[in-house]
């Protein structure tokens, strides 16, 4: 379930040029918001994510970990989104 080692490497790399105002910002702000889909995308098509809503074999923490693994990255996605067309409303 967890994401491959390159994909937390470009996150932290978006990161850390997201606070920046330049073009390297942008960048890094669009690269956040596409990775927010595609890591939203990624855990919402894992074959464990049946196993654990199954309601024979229900487990509340571990549904609460998942449901995380699909919410976050999609609200990151959406704040991206926003902060994307606010620098370009800025421009």
């Amino acid at each position: 379930m967890s994401p491959l080692l390159y994909m937390l490497a470009a996150q932290a790399i978006f990161t850390v040029l997201a606070p920046q105002r330049d073009r390297w910002g942008t960048v890094g702000v669009g690269g956040l918001t596409i990775a927010g889909l595609l890591f939203g995308i990624g855990a919402s098509v894992e074959p464990i994510l049946w196993e654990i809503f199954n309601p024979a074999m229900f487990d509340l923490f571990k549904a609460l970990i998942e449901a995380a693994l699909i919410i976050v990255p999609l609200v990151m996605m959406i704040f991206g989104v926003r902060e994307w067309a606010g620098r370009s409303r800025d421009k």
